[in-house]
């Protein structure tokens, strides 16, 4: 177990957050960051809201033609915080600053980094949560939080995400053995979810920590990791960690409307190549991955941007309308779609299975490339299921 970082006396200058709006994310590294510049609704594309009549019951898991997809992803860390998921569940999982725990911590090197949390406060009382960063270089380092968002409760599953899109967070300069605070402090209520969403760069290497606790006095920056155990049947298959690539790429080509419906699925186990990012536990030598035995299995790519590059070719005599579906498992699920300037979410669950959420208008011998992104939100379960088709199934 790697232990607690002392922070010094500089831990107590906290720097708050101030958002403000932004321009589209950016994913630096080895894979380059699409601009997103295009309009969400341009040309022959429209792009269709999750209201009543884009919204269907009719699943799209059972249908048959699946294509396997290729993914390039980046190569920088994702911070992966939802062990302990459910915060004081009979008696249990109280990673509290004031019993001496942080939830995560994780040395980061020079570059852009991704944080995700998701958890649920079952502890009786209302909790606080926060995310740290220490500077552990020689010398100022500079961060900056470009993309920022947050929600509690279980009435809009996709607002962390559709806010992480338009919402930024400070620039702050460290000196040597300075801190502050990546995130706003969160207040959350008894018996309710919570889950953020965070991008921050920094020019040199930092430790970042999650903390939870009921008053910030609590933390004294001597704090452990709270301990994983595979004993404990609650909380047994959900993970705090850090793993390798939050953006992933695929070049789905060109689909002709002859060839269609055109089927893939995002966010399943062995479904694509090089998609599902695996976490290595902080504080043991564990890795939940694709091929871990039970309970380490247990992966879906929770809030990682999985971007899609198309051409779409009506190579046919006639005019064409192709229609972009994207579509929940049994449980369900909450898709977030973003385009251009959009960025919406549709809760695929109780009876909602399918949101037709574009159309494209092609001509005879007419062809359209565009980009989107697609996120599975917090709360529910992978996978996706995404089709491409000529048949609008909610006519």
């Amino acid at each position: 177990m790697k232990n607690s970082v002392k922070l010094f006396s500089a831990f107590m200058a906290i720097t708050m957050l101030v958002a403000s709006s932004i321009g589209h994310v950016s994913a630096d590294s080895a894979l380059a960051s699409p601009s997103l510049t295009a309009a969400s609704n341009s040309g022959p594309f429209t792009y269709l809201y999750p209201v009543s009549e884009n919204i269907s019951s009719t699943p799209l898991e059972e249908l048959s033609g699946i294509t396997r997809l290729n993914f390039a992803r980046n190569d920088r860390p994702i911070i992966y915080a939802n062990y302990p998921e459910q915060i004081g569940v009979n008696g249990k999982s109280m990673p509290l600053a004031e019993y001496g725990y942080c939830v995560n911590q994780q040395v980061i090197t020079a570059g852009e980094a991704h944080v995700f949390f998701s958890h649920w406060n079952r502890s009786g009382r209302t909790i606080k949560y926060r995310v740290h960063v220490f500077n552990m270089s020689v010398g100022d380092t500079d961060v900056q939080v470009s993309n920022i968002g947050y929600s509690s409760g279980w009435s809009d599953p996709g607002k962390t995400v559709k806010d992480f899109f338009s919402n930024s967070g400070s620039q702050m300069t460290l000196a040597q053995g300075a801190s502050g605070w990546l995130s706003p402090e969160y207040t959350i209520a008894n018996n309710q979810p919570f889950n953020g969403l965070i991008r921050f760069t920094c020019s040199q290497a930092v430790i970042v920590t999650i903390y939870m606790y009921y008053d910030v006095s609590a933390v004294d920056g001597y704090e452990v990791v709270y301990p994983y155990s595979e004993e404990y049947s609650d909380d047994l298959q959900v993970y705090s960690g850090v793993g390798t690539g939050y953006f992933l790429t695929a070049a789905h080509g060109t689909i002709k409307t002859s060839e269609m419906p055109y089927r893939y699925v995002t966010n399943k186990l062995h479904a694509n190549d090089n998609e599902i990012t695996s976490i290595n536990l902080v504080g043991t030598n564990l890795q939940a991955s694709e091929d871990a035995a039970v309970p380490l299995n247990n992966l879906g790519n929770w809030c990682t941007q999985n971007y899609h590059t198309m051409t779409i070719l009506n190579d046919t005599d006639t005019l064409k309308t192709v229609y972009g579906y994207i579509g929940s498992n049994a449980i369900g699920n909450t898709a977030v779609v973003q385009r251009g300037a959009v960025a919406q979410s549709a809760q695929l669950e109780n009876g909602q299975r399918t949101w037709k959420w574009c159309k494209i208008e092609l001509d005879p011998g007419e062809s359209y490339t565009f980009d989107f992104q697609t996120i599975l939100a917090s709360y529910g379960a992978a996978p996706t299921f995404h089709e491409w088709d000529i048949v609008d199934r909610m006519a």
